[in-house]
Formats: C-alpha cells, sequence, structure tokens
C-alpha cells in the first residue's frame, strides 16, 4: 500500500516536472510571438509615415 502511495508520488512530481518545462517553452515562444508583434508595428508605423510624406511630396 505505501509503495503504491510512493510510486503514485513520484510519477506525479514527474508530470509536475514535465508540466512545468511545457510551461517554460510555452512562455518563450509567447515572447518570441510578442517580440515579432513589436516589430511588425513598427515596420505599419514607418510605412505610415513614409506615406505621409510621399503624399505631402505629390502636393
Amino acid at each position: 500500500m505505501a509503495s503504491e502511495a510512493v510510486r503514485k508520488d513520484y510519477l506525479t512530481d514527474q508530470r509536475m516536472a514535465a508540466l512545468a518545462a511545457a510551461a517554460e517553452r510555452i512562455g518563450g515562444v509567447i515572447q518570441l510571438i510578442a517580440a515579432i508583434a513589436r516589430q511588425t508595428n513598427l515596420f505599419a508605423l514607418n510605412a505610415t509615415i513614409d506615406n505621409a510624406f510621399a503624399a505631402e511630396a505629390s502636393l
């Protein structure tokens, strides 16, 4: 009976460690997506500014 409890405790520890590692990987992916989104926003802002200058120059 006690050995079964010890085995289940060990398996639970292993699963928790695997979940923690997966959570860290997910966090890294989220940070990457956020960085790409920031860069995309900068590109969009730059394009908007360029278009405004081009429109002004054509007047």
